[in-house]
């Protein structure tokens, strides 16, 4: 073989890795994220649902503007009602004076 052909043979090889590598990587952005939420990982789901207590509404809309995972709003729901800092911050109901 030339040295000519040896070269083209050599970026021919070079240009396949690097589509690979790019197919790759493209592969795994695609299986993280989901549009522009990242997809969460069953076991890591009860560390992310939480941060701080703002209200099950408002912890609902951060979390799927941010994150994805199936069942989502019940999780959530699941997480307020369990977790005890959630429930000291809940809002008392409103008491009704009884009428005689």
């Amino acid at each position: 073989m030339s040295l000519g052909i040896k070269r083209y043979i050599n970026a021919a090889i070079i240009i396949i890795i690097i589509i690979i590598i790019i197919i790759i990587i493209i592969i795994i952005i695609i299986i993280i994220m989901w549009g522009i939420r990242v997809i969460i990982p069953p076991k890591l789901r009860p560390h992310v649902l939480h941060y701080g207590y703002m209200g099950v509404v408002k912890m609902k809309v951060i979390a799927r503007s941010y994150i994805w995972s199936p069942g989502i709003d019940k999780a959530i729901e699941q997480t307020a009602k369990s977790y005890p800092g959630c429930q000291i911050m809940q809002k008392e109901p409103s008491t009704v004076t009884v009428h005689p």
